[in-house]
């Protein structure tokens, strides 16, 4: 899960970048560049987003897991 993190960290921040890149005042005159800024940031947020449920998804997992060793010793 590490690792997909990770990799959704740095899709978050190629998009960021990407984003950065195309406010160059040399790229205001072309056509498409607003789409593409607004397309990078949606890449970005989703990218966000996605690295929230994945780190939701491991505090559940690591609090059953806490919940099952809890309930094994009580029971034993």
């Amino acid at each position: 899960m590490n690792n997909k993190i990770k990799e959704l960290e740095y899709i978050a921040d190629e998009a960021e970048l990407a984003m950065l890149a195309l406010t160059s005042m040399l790229l205001m005159d072309y056509k498409g560049v607003a789409v593409l800024q607004r397309k990078m940031h949606e890449i970005s947020q989703k990218a966000h987003q996605l690295i929230a449920q994945e780190t939701h998804q491991r505090k559940d997992a690591v609090f059953k897991t806490e919940l099952d060793t809890e309930q094994y010793h009580i029971s034993v």
